[in-house]
Parts: C-alpha cells; structure tokens; sequence
C-alpha cells in the first residue's frame, strides 16, 4: 500500500510540476481563455502547449493564430469541449482568405467543406438580385460565390469564373440550394490530436505528463488551469501520514510478535 502511494505521489507531482505554470492566459480582460492544448506565446512556457498550436496577442490585445501557409487570423471563440475553433479576419473580407486558404503544416481541419464557385459579374447584371461580396466588389465588377451548379450555368454568360473551390463552412447547406452568399460567417475549425474531448466533457483539463513528455494526462481539479497548492499540501500531508501510520502499525505487531515468545 505504501509503495503504491508513493508512485502515484511520484506520479501527481510531476504532473502538477509540469501544470504549475500553466493557468489559464488571455491577451485582454474579455478576450478568449487560452489553455491546454493552445498556449499564449509570451505568456505561458512551452510546455502549455501542443505543438502547432501556439497563439500570440496583437498591439490590440486581440488573440492571433497564425496558420503555417494562409498568416493570421483572429480568435473570436475556442471550444475546448467540441475541440473547435472560430475564426475571423482582422480587415473583414474572409472570403478573400478563404480564396487561398491552405491548412497544410497545421493541426486543423474543416468541420463541414462545401464546394463554391466564386463569379465576377458586371454589377448591372447581378445588382439587387444576389447577396454579393462587398469587399471584393467595386462600383463595376460584382463578386458573388455560390454552391448552386444552376446559378452558374444561369450566369456563365455574361460572369467570369474566378475559381470554383471546397469551402470550410460550418453547416453545409443543401445541394443547390439557395442562390449565393456572403460567406461572413466565421471560419470554424477543429482538430482531432490531441484529443482531449472525453477529458473536457467529463469536466478535466488535458496536458503534458511532466515537462519533457508528450505523454498527455487528464485532471480534474475544481480550479480549472490553476494549481492548488493548498489542496496539494493537504493530499502529500495525508499521504504521508498514512505511510507512516502503516509502518508504525507494522513495528508494533512485530514488537508484539516478538513479546509473545
């Protein structure tokens, strides 16, 4: 019993060591809580963090990822329970990022993908008739993108096809329906390694076992992402206590033992 207490206080220790330094980080007051598996470059050690997914504030105390081949993006929300991530552009126009948006040499995948077709059509032939983009629109020329095959057959005469594309979405929508769209909504995300899903549910927080481990532990301590020493003071006191009870106890039957003969 002792040696068995020992090895999981062995084991807590370099778990809590390695978590110690680890609570949870944000860039501003009301911004997005950073924790396991992200970390907040600047703010929390390396070990806070899975690889690939490192986050940075900007001069305006915005959370910024940085994906390897499409640059940054803004964090509007994490879901550490559904292990999604949503994301907006810093000068409003993501469809133009999405136009070259390449999530390879990341952790993350698209939640849904649809296929669109991005058209620029003279204004005059689309003006009040579709939602187009505005950010890529001018006075003259008019972007639309679409998932219906029949709108771009209705329009390839008079429209230039700039590039037909699957696109992360976060709900795909019905094959031809509706007519075009914004694609304002955020670019949601997720990732599947590591994965840390069961652990969020059952109310834990994941992270490293020990600080040169890749080996991933699950905890559950009521103070999400912040040690309590007090409770670990409390759990190294009583175990220790207990080993030394259980010795005591030994060394009494033995003297016993020895006293009956």
């Amino acid at each position: 019993m002792g040696i068995l207490e020992v090895l999981f206080l062995i084991k807590l220790l370099r778990f809590m060591n390695a978590a110690a330094d680890c609570s949870i980080s944000a860039c501003g007051i009301d911004d997005v809580p950073v924790r396991f598996p992200f970390r907040l470059q600047g703010n929390q050690p390396r070990n806070c963090g899975y690889p690939g997914f490192d986050l940075s504030c900007n001069n305006r105390r915005t959370t910024v990822l940085k994906l390897p081949h499409s640059g940054d993006f803004l964090v509007r929300d994490i879901d550490y329970r559904t292990q999604q991530i949503q994301l907006y552009d810093k000068d409003n126009c993501l469809p133009k990022r999405l136009l070259q948006l390449n999530l390879s040499g990341s952790p993350f995948a698209a939640v849904f993908h649809q296929n669109y077709t991005f058209l620029s059509c003279p204004t005059q032939r689309v003006m009040s008739r579709f939602p187009i983009i505005d950010c890529l629109s001018n006075s003259t020329i008019s972007v639309l993108a679409t998932s219906s095959t029949n709108l771009v057959k209705a329009l390839s005469s008079s429209c230039h096809v700039i590039s037909t594309l699957l696109i992360p979405v976060s709900w795909p929508v019905q094959y031809n329906e509706g007519f075009s769209s914004e694609l304002s909504e955020d670019l949601l995300l997720t990732w599947f390694s590591p994965d840390c899903h069961q652990c969020e549910t059952q109310g834990g927080t994941c992270g490293f076992h020990g600080n040169a481990s890749q080996e991933i532990l699950c905890s559950y301590n009521s103070h999400r992402g912040n040690i309590s020493y007090l409770s670990f003071s409390y759990l190294l006191s009583h175990i220790f206590i207990t080993i030394f009870t259980c010795k005591l106890e030994k060394e009494k039957e033995r003297k016993e033992h020895i006293e009956t003969f």
